[in-house]
């Protein structure tokens, strides 16, 4: 590019000749000079036919294109092709630049390698008063560097909404994809640019200044809320057409559209942000031999957002100097708690208490995780937001961890099964009140898990058993059919110990203890244990509530990343279960031979083959459903 590449700068002109002058005049004042302004007159029925003729014989680096009237995108593509530069800058004609800008924007973007985008903090004045700043109690929204494109997908409109002339784009940018304004929208054809050009994957640099000054009117096309709202819903749906590549994008749009076809209210604020801080409570009680293992599984994952929180519950081993060495030069905030005694289910309370993040995930220290799990996680969060839980499988070195991985609405499941009082008999093959995977394979939205905590005391351990069974009367069960993590299986698990037995641990603790919450917080539902009336064909029960226990491991063995984004306003591929009110009693086949085989081929994805056979049998039986 030289060492003195050019800048064209490209002002769109309509009825606007009393800021041309200013506008041209802030090009003059910059510190760097090797630019060229291409002034484009759009049909203007004003004076700016004359004064961009002015312009021109004053400086030779103005120069004038006249064109009927095309539309602000028109005029912007008219200047495009007239471009020689090799960056390109956008300026409405009544906008102003600060004297740095280029030099600062230059200088950065000539630190990247690869085509890039560099922007800025805009300064806003009211009209003619350029030197007044408009105070906002709003902080200027940034741009997510690391994941323009969702940000731009996510946000936009939600409190994102950046002025063009803000940007210094890298001309390769537009012209090796021939990327062009869409001159059919009525409005937004800017941000559908800027998704067009993010598309590409650009270095996204970002200059900490106000160098830009966006001048409001009291009257201007963006205040036509009607007409805004007509273009956003037409872009929108340009760029599910265009984003076939990028599924987690397509979803955000679709959802988007739908609730703008659907309602005239306001958008609903996002569940996360793009980039949520997300929060991992690792707890430790005499693991030394696993713990250093399991923190460098969180500092080696791909998603950097993270904090992690250590509590070591009273070891009496060495797990302390362990914990100590694996901590030094940590990438991420870590904080350590050294406590007494009192059982895991107090050391997740304690590591709760501590935590900053919209994301929580809670590690034990015998488990570990693969390096994509936390991003993959928060990918398969946005792409099924409203989830009283996610999780996601667990490899235990001989097969996964089958614990089940239904999804859908088991709390309604479970209330509808006996008006309002569940029987644990009932559960058979833990396929009913047992379908969630350790703690290791959960993650939480702090706003659920603020209305869980804290754990009672009298669960010294299991605190998932606790923290499932509440956190899904706030949403549904969230599957992801992935194998992100280790549930290390090493003969001394708390699962298998005999005092953590259904006899000894889950009725006398467990099960009061979820009642206590159930009926503190009037979620309509009891559990009891009663062998004698116990139902006699619960895998019935179960299909014919549509408990999607198989189709549940929603976004199947690819995960999110492959997924096909659906069409608006419906679900992905794996939709979560609509539970309704049960159906009356009927004797009927169940499902046909044909079905019931791809039925046991989903099944064994999640469930054993011997469990997998019984249904299968009773399959092949006319017996009562509901």
């Amino acid at each position: 590019m030289g060492n003195r590449p050019l800048i064209s700068v490209i002002v769109p002109c309509y009825n606007q000749a009393q800021y041309m002058a200013d506008a041209v005049g802030s090009l003059a004042a910059q510190t760097y000079a090797h630019w060229e302004c291409i002034l484009v007159n759009d049909g203007s029925t004003d004076a700016t036919a004359e004064v961009a003729l002015q312009l021109c014989e004053a400086d030779f680096r103005v120069r004038c294109i006249d064109q009927a009237n095309r539309g602000l995108a028109g005029a912007r593509n008219t200047g495009l092709n007239a471009a020689r530069g090799a960056y390109i800058q956008f300026l409405d004609a009544d906008d102003l630049l600060f004297p740095q800008k280029f030099e600062l924007q230059l200088a950065a973007l000539r630190q990247v390698d690869e085509p890039g985008v560099a922007y800025c903090r805009p300064f806003f004045c009211l009209g003619n008063d350029t030197k007044t700043e408009i105070s906002s109690r709003r902080p200027f929204p940034l741009i997510d560097t690391e994941a323009p494109l969702l940000d731009l997908a996510l946000r936009w409109e939600k409190g994102l909404s950046i002025p063009c002339h803000t940007y210094l784009f890298d001309a390769r940018l537009f012209r090796n994809r021939h990327v062009r304004f869409d001159e059919s929208l009525p409005n937004h054809e800017d941000w559908d640019c800027w998704m067009r050009i993010f598309a590409q994957h650009p270095k996204v640099v970002f200059i900490d200044q106000k160098l830009a000054v966006y001048r409001r009117h009291e009257v201007s096309m963006c205040r036509d809320e009607a007409l805004m709202r007509r273009g956003w819903i037409m872009a929108l749906r340009k760029q599910l057409e265009e984003q076939r590549d990028n599924p987690v994008v397509r979803w955000t749009l679709s959802q988007r559209i739908a609730h703008l076809e659907q309602t005239d209210a306001p958008e609903p604020p996002l569940e996360l942000s793009l980039r949520p801080l997300v929060s991992v409570v690792l707890t430790s009680y005499n693991y030394a031999a696993f713990v250093g293992e399991s923190i460098r599984s969180v500092f080696q994952q791909t998603y950097k957002n993270i904090e992690l929180i250590v509590v070591d519950d009273g070891s009496t081993d060495n797990s302390r100097e362990v914990i100590e060495e694996a901590i030094k030069d940590a990438p991420i905030p870590v904080r350590t708690l050294f406590k007494e005694n009192g059982g895991q289910s107090s050391a997740c309370n304690a590591g709760f208490a501590l935590v900053q993040g919209e994301v929580i995930s809670f590690l034990d220290s015998d488990d570990f995780w693969y390096s994509d799990r936390v991003e993959k996680v928060l990918d398969f969060m946005r792409l099924l937001p409203g989830g009283g839980l996610y999780q996601h499988q667990l490899e235990t070195g001989k097969g996964l961890k089958r614990n089940g991985m239904a999804v859908g609405d088991v709390f309604r499941l479970w209330k509808q099964w006996g008006d309002g009082r569940f029987n644990l008999a009932d559960d058979h093959d833990g396929v009913l009140f047992s379908p969630f995977q350790p703690t290791s394979g959960l993650t939480f939205r702090k706003v659920i898990l603020d209305k869980v905590m804290p754990i009672p005391d009298a669960l010294v351990t299991c605190p998932d058993a606790y923290l499932t069974r509440t956190s899904c009367a706030y949403g549904p069960l969230r599957s992801l059919d992935l194998t992100l993590g280790v549930w290390r299986d090493h003969g001394e698990n708390a699962g298998r110990s005999a005092t953590t037995s259904f006899s000894s641990y889950w009725l006398p603790v467990i099960m009061p203890a979820l009642n206590d919450y159930y009926k503190q917080h009037k979620l309509g539902l009891e559990l009891y244990f009663d062998p004698k009336r116990r139902s006699a064909s619960p895998a019935a029960r179960i299909l014919g509530e549509g408990y999607n226990a198989g189709q549940g491991a929603q976004s199947a063995a690819q995960g999110p990343a492959k997924a096909v984004a659906p069409a608006p306003g419906s679900p992905p591929a794996a939709a979560p279960v609509k539970a309704a009110a049960p159906a009356p009693l009927r004797r009927t086949r169940v499902v046909s031979m044909r079905t019931g085989h791809r039925l046991a081929n989903m099944l064994r994805s999640f469930l054993p083959e011997t469990t997998v056979q019984r249904i299968r049998a009773f399959l092949r039986k006319d017996l009562p459903i509901l």
